[in-house]
């Protein structure tokens, strides 16, 4: 923006902000060009005022604005400045690779006064911001002296002008981005504190362990003046999560703090930003990485998740760090709002970290499952994969087989989708479990089977039925019809999902050997019924089945979950696809066979397995890890009724063991010291026991998680 647009916006602004308030602001008058810190100090003066006034809040609004554009127009005065001295050391670099006479030496002492000037003329900045590039020039000053020797050192003015350029190379990083940069953030970690150094702050035991930590010293506390402020320009993805970290810090350490937009942090503040402070730290973040500064205040950055139900993922995450922190600290310091100094690099092993729960055959009440998501956020995990559909594993005598869909739309067309036990989830319900999973950094996926597993849909349209090999009533995928009906039953659907991802099932539809449907037909109707979903915008992924390649559209995410036969070693990658391990191994079937883990999952176990399985190959790994339960015993046949269980006591206690592990192990892996050596997890659960299902949780209090 040109400055003098700048300006004449400015007073716009400020002249609309401040007419009619009456308060102890500078009026227009007092300011006709308003500069960064006037702004701000008026910004200070509406902040008191926004408490009982609303127009006010939203002349607080336009002020962030304006404040935000002004910042912006600094920055990039700064950026033009430094391109200037980066052009002055350029100059001076060809002159020093002419031959080494008078003129040389001459138009080099020139440059050199060049370079004092544009620094001297650099605009208004924090001491701390200009330091390095001061020292830095300070140093090739020095070079002045040397200019009478017989001969230039040439080599030692390289090497001071390559350190004015990274000073200068940092200055531009510093300003890029509404909250100044400090010069730990901006640069990288080659390795973590060994806790031998004891006047530095050891790795935080929080879980999942953090990628790398860099110890500073004493602790920081929160007081009565602490605030969580954020990017007003990203105010729209930050605000949640500045919002439910302020409630979480009120319960587990009883403190409460304000939120606010804002453009300065203050000492004691918790700022949230998306705008990291490394070029190269940025690109191994990814989606959910972050970095958090711990010092006078504490920094949490991330980059925005732009493709992402949750675009600010990574801040969410790095303030389940901060609240991890804060919980651990109580009991290590005796004091609340404590945590130790430091800045912390951490990013995640897998982007697809996932929980499969099975509430087609046993319907989960929706308060157990936004405890769950909540649970889920605490470890890092972020997607909770819902299978919606499903059936008995046998039928009944009379032919038919129960089963059930658990969405209910309000359009008549689908009434025949009910489930008869009338358990299910209106568009109120799905609206209220999304709105949780936003808040807790996890997406949930939605699962619609078919052709297999597809009882209830069969049933609604008998038409569409053909029976399998054990007698069930599946639909038929040779009929036209059944892919024209699945494509408005997921039509009705779309709206209610949040996620870009959709499940499809596509597994075991046990045909016949007299009939003329074969896995052929299973593949082309999975796959035109993909091609639909992914012309809706929409990603698609399904259960691994050797019998589908090459045939199956490799646009497909395919979940590997069998673990017998050779199908146990298949390489999706290998063969075009990516894919998530979601491995037998690793399902949770209540009253099944001991293969599938009856009496559950053991944290320990989860730790030290899961790469038992891998390729040893990287470039062939899994997107992500899935851990499942599936309640094959949740819904019953005549010969055989369904077991009674419930999704509160029974398959939690089952499952909850598994959960702070699988956030270990799909975030970064197996812990590791500071010496690289393997963390035992028995160490691991000293904080579980403290950490539990984290805040907001309150269904499971009288089922902890163990310490052993």
């Amino acid at each position: 923006m040109n400055k003098f647009i700048l300006k004449a916006v400015s007073l716009a602004l400020v002249s609309s902000v401040f007419a009619g308030c009456k308060d102890d602001s500078k009026s227009v008058s007092d300011m006709p060009n308003p500069t960064f810190s006037e702004i701000n100090d008026n910004l200070a003066t509406l902040d008191t005022a926004s408490q009982a006034n609303k127009q006010t809040i939203e002349k607080q609004g336009q002020l962030l604005v304006l404040a935000e554009l002004a910042q912006k127009e600094h920055n990039s005065d700064i950026s033009k400045e430094i391109a200037k001295i980066n052009t002055s050391l350029a100059e001076l670099k060809t002159e020093l690779g002419k031959k080494d006479d008078s003129e040389t030496r001459d138009k080099v002492r020139q440059e050199l006064d060049n370079l004092k000037g544009l620094v001297e003329k650099m605009p208004k900045m924090e001491p701390d911001q200009l330091k390095e590039v001061q020292a830095a020039l300070n140093q090739l000053s020095g070079i002045t002296a040397q200019l009478k020797q017989d001969a230039l050192p040439k080599q030692d003015v390289f090497d001071r002008i390559a350190k004015l350029e990274v000073a200068a190379a940092g200055l531009a990083e510093k300003t890029a981005g509404p909250f100044f940069c400090a010069a730990e953030e901006s640069n990288d970690i080659a390795a973590s504190t060994p806790a031998s150094l004891i006047d530095k702050n050891p790795v935080p035991a929080v879980i999942p362990r953090l990628a790398k930590w860099q110890g500073g010293a004493e602790r920081f506390s929160l007081t009565p003046n602490s605030r969580i402020v954020f990017e007003y320009s990203n105010g729209e993805f930050l605000k949640p999560v500045a919002d439910k970290l302020a409630k979480d810090i009120a319960e587990i350490t009883g403190i409460t703090l304000k939120v606010s937009a804002d453009i300065k942090i203050k000492d004691g503040d918790i700022a949230l930003s998306l705008s990291p402070c490394n070029t190269s730290v940025a690109k191994r973040l990814g989606r959910d990485g972050y970095t958090l500064l711990i010092d006078k205040a504490v920094v949490l950055r991330g980059n925005p998740a732009r493709e992402s139900v949750n675009k600010a993922s990574s801040v969410f995450y790095a303030s389940r760090t901060v609240l991890q922190m804060l919980a651990l600290g109580r009991q290590a310091a005796g004091a609340q709002g404590s945590i130790p100094k430091g800045f912390a690099i951490d990013y995640s092993r897998y982007a697809e970290r996932s929980v499969m729960l099975d509430v087609g055959r046993k319907f989960a009440d929706k308060e157990f499952l936004k405890n769950y998501i909540r649970f889920m956020g605490w470890y890092k995990l972020n997607r909770l994969h819902l299978g919606l559909s499903n059936n008995a594993t046998k039928a009944n005598a009379d032919g038919t087989t129960n089963g059930a869909f658990r969405l209910k739309s309000d359009n008549a067309t689908f009434k025949g989708l009910i489930p008869k036990d009338n358990q299910y989830y209106t568009r109120q319900d799905w609206n209220e479990l999304e709105d949780v999973a936003a808040e807790n950094g996890v997406e949930i996926v939605p699962e619609i089977n078919s052709p297999g597993h597809s009882v209830p849909f069969a049933a609604d349209r008998s038409d569409l039925a053909f029976a399998d090999k054990y007698k069930m009533q599946m639909l038929d995928p040779t009929k036209p019809e059944t892919l024209e009906y699945m494509k408005k039953v997921f039509a009705e659907f779309l709206p209610w999902f949040k996620s870009n991802t959709i499940h499809i099932g596509g597994d075991e539809l046990f045909v016949k050997s007299d009939t003329n449907i074969t896995t052929k037909h299973a593949i082309s109707y999975l796959n035109e019924l993909g091609g639909y979903l992914i012309s809706q915008g929409k990603a698609v992924r399904l259960w691994g089945d050797g019998e589908y390649r090459p045939e199956q559209d490799k646009r497909f995410i395919v979940e590997r979950w069998i673990n017998w036969t050779d199908e146990a070693n298949v390489s999706w990658k290998s063969h075009g696809y990516n894919w998530i391990e979601s491995y037998g191994d690793w399902y949770i079937v209540p009253f099944g066979p001991e293969y599938f883990n009856p009496q559950g999952i053991r944290g320990d176990t989860l730790y030290a397995k899961w790469n038992n399985s891998l390729p040893n190959k990287i470039a062939e790994a899994p997107l992500g890890g899935q851990i499942c339960v599936w309640n094959d015993y949740g819904i019953g046949s005549d010969a055989e009724p369904a077991k009674n269980y419930a999704w509160e006591k029974e398959v939690n206690d089952l499952l909850k063991d598994a959960i702070p592990a699988a956030g270990q192990v799909f975030w970064q892996g197996n812990a590791q010291d500071t010496a690289g050596e393997i963390i035992p997890y028995p160490v691991l659960r000293q904080s579980i026991a403290v950490l539990q299902y984290g805040p907001g949780v309150t269904m499971f209090s009288g089922s902890p998680i163990r310490d052993k």
